[in-house]
């Protein structure tokens, strides 16, 4: 193999024939693909999109790409005629923009067509129940009702994450000792 160069008004010049390095074979990581799940309520008649449920990903709440496209994804949802339920069931990172902002573990806020800009935010601690709440549909429509604590309940149990959780260690972050206490109380209790 030869390089071959050239330069205005001179002749052709052959570099010589150099050596290949010998590269080291690794194997990259599995690349998981990130999907991102939400629910939408629909009329049947029209297909009109009439409740969207989001359940907040790790990456809605770092700062980045993730981020900024779920913002710009509630945004539209809160700019059109489609009522929102978004559940935040995560300790880590910042929590999605609400005014005044209410501190807390975990969140759910329900916004409604008719109620905007208000909406309802139930605010969570580790040591409180999950919401009971309407969840909503059109005007007219029976809204049902909606126990998240009893639905989150069945996932673990039909999961059998007690089998896959080790409760003896710190979850990350971390609790408060004062929490990570209570919570080893609530499991010598069950024993």
């Amino acid at each position: 193999m030869s390089v071959v160069q050239r330069q205005p008004g001179a002749e052709a010049k052959t570099a010589s024939a150099a050596t290949l390095s010998q590269p080291v074979l690794v194997q990259l990581p599995e690349q998981q693909p990130q999907i991102e799940r939400y629910l939408e309520i629909r009329e049947v008649a029209t297909g009109n999109v009439v409740t969207v449920i989001e359940i907040i990903s790790p990456k809605n709440k770092q700062s980045g790409e993730g981020r900024n496209q779920y913002l710009s994804k509630r945004a539209k949802v809160l700019n059109s005629q489609s009522h929102l339920i978004e559940i935040d069931l995560l300790r880590n990172g910042t929590p999605l923009p609400v005014n005044p902002n209410q501190p807390s573990d975990y969140r759910v806020l329900i916004s409604r067509v008719e109620q905007r800009p208000l909406a309802q935010l139930y605010p969570l601690n580790l040591r409180e129940s999950l919401p009971c709440f309407l969840m909503p549909l059109q005007t007219g429509d029976q809204e049902p009702t909606i126990d998240l604590n009893e639905l989150m309940q069945s996932v673990y149990e039909a999961a059998a994450l007690d089998l896959s959780i080790d409760y003896q260690q710190q979850p990350k972050p971390s609790l408060s000792e004062e929490d990570y206490q209570w919570v080893q109380h609530l499991l010598s209790e069950k024993k």
